[in-house]
């Protein structure tokens, strides 16, 4: 029987920023840490994204990013009215 494993953002971030720095290959990088392809692929949309505490590297990111600031700003908004 297999365990599940769980990566902290801090580690899925740097075997990101290894691939995209060019320091590896993505299949590198997936053998030298037991992962699964798949899994570093969802770990490079996250990034991009903006998903893994690091600043976004995309458009669709930076538009996640404001949407994700206008509902903290419309909920303090509200908070500060009642």
């Amino acid at each position: 029987m297999s365990t599940i494993r769980t990566f902290s953002h801090e580690f899925k971030r740097q075997v990101v920023e290894e691939i995209l720095s060019g320091g590896t290959t993505t299949a590198a990088a997936y053998r030298k840490y037991a992962i699964a392809y798949l899994v570093v692929a969802w770990w490079k949309k996250a990034y991009s994204l903006d998903r893994l505490d690091n600043e976004p590297t995309t458009d669709e990111g930076y538009q996640e990013k404001i949407a994700q600031l206008e509902r903290k700003v419309g909920k303090m908004i509200w908070r500060m009215t009642f």
